[in-house]
């Protein structure tokens, strides 16, 4: 009967381990996306910026004639 438990035991360690494991890969590969896209938000921000004020300057041009 304690074998059984022991290796029950044993078992249910190595489960514990696998599925922490995954989850520390799983964790880290949404973490690397989160920063991947981050960093191409903040590309789309500064590109929207260097826009609007193209076109604000348009407009100014505009008005100014």
């Amino acid at each position: 009967m304690r074998v059984l438990e022991a290796e029950t035991n044993r078992q249910a360690k190595m489960q514990a381990t696998n599925w922490r494991t995954r989850y520390d890969e799983l964790f880290d590969q949404v973490t690397e996306t989160e920063k991947k896209h981050r960093k191409e938000i903040e590309s789309h921000h500064e590109l929207a910026s260097c826009f609007n004020e193209k076109l604000d300057d348009a407009f100014k041009q505009t008005l100014a004639m």
